[in-house]
């Protein structure tokens, strides 16, 4: 399972086109539908399968802003 370091600023997403929700981030793809979110109370990643989403979480971490959890 992947998730946002412990130690990154959850605001920082907001560069990588995240939109801050209640209890999320989400990124929507070109049609306007969300594929990817980031649960702010436990870091975790969900991610829709879709060509958007798969190459947002790459830019995520190629950022050093992702690590990988059991």
């Amino acid at each position: 399972m992947l998730k946002i370091k412990d130690n990154v600023d959850l605001k920082e997403l907001k560069k990588y086109g995240f939109k801050e929700g209640e209890q999320n981030y989400r990124f929507y793809n070109p049609f306007d539908i969300i594929v990817c979110w980031i649960y702010k109370d436990c870091r975790y990643i969900n991610v829709k399968g879709d060509t958007s989403a798969c190459e947002k979480l790459y830019d995520l971490i190629q950022a050093g802003l992702v690590e990988k959890v059991e």
